[in-house]
């Protein structure tokens, strides 16, 4: 799968629903960020 690099913004992700944002998308960017909060929550004391 292919995450069209436009939609993330400064702060936040846009795009079309059920275009470029579509449930495969936002399970993946939220897996993602699951990661890595997971990862930086480790390094920390």
């Amino acid at each position: 799968m292919r995450i069209p690099d436009h939609i993330f913004r400064q702060y936040d992700i846009r795009g079309l629903v059920d275009g470029e944002l579509t449930p495969d998308v936002a399970r993946s960017v939220g897996k993602a960020y699951g990661t890595l909060a997971h990862e930086q929550s480790r390094k920390t004391p």
